[in-house]
């Protein structure tokens, strides 16, 4: 888990509530042919929350990303007629908290990739495996008649 960040309330709240939810579907194993539906349907709507969760995350970054480059290339400006290294100094030091936000949306952004990757892997194989059940019920039902 991400550590806490100055991100929006809203999106961090939103975000926490996601993980947990996609952690305990990923760890639940389905051991009854009847949990698969549930599960897999529980999955293909974590991975569409996540979606647009992740899209939302990506335009706050670049949104961030753009205000961190504005804020140190305007104190740079100012700072020009002491030199370049001095001015870009100046400029990383007066964008700092802008950096820092750019960098939390950044960890939550990529730790919400790592959650759709795995909530992904297990839909697909609660998939196969509920493939194969059918496939050898509809084989054995078919046998037998």
């Amino acid at each position: 888990m991400p550590e806490p960040t100055t991100t929006e309330p809203t999106t961090q709240a939103e975000w926490e509530l996601l993980t947990k939810r996609a952690e305990a579907v990923v760890e639940q194993e389905a051991g009854d042919p009847s949990m698969f539906q549930p599960l897999m349907h529980e999955c293909h709507v974590l991975l569409l929350d996540i979606g647009l969760l992740l899209a939302r995350l990506n335009d706050e970054r670049y949104t961030a990303e753009r205000e961190w480059t504005r804020v140190r290339n305007v104190t740079m400006v100012r700072y020009i007629e002491h030199g370049a290294t001095f001015a870009r100094a100046q400029g990383d030091v007066a964008a700092l908290d802008e950096r820092k936000k750019a960098d939390d949306l950044k960890v939550i952004f990529h730790h919400a990739e790592d959650t759709q990757k795995a909530l992904q892997a297990k839909h697909y194989s609660l998939m196969n495996v509920n493939r194969g059940l059918q496939s050898a019920m509809y084989e054995g039902g078919r046998r037998n008649a």
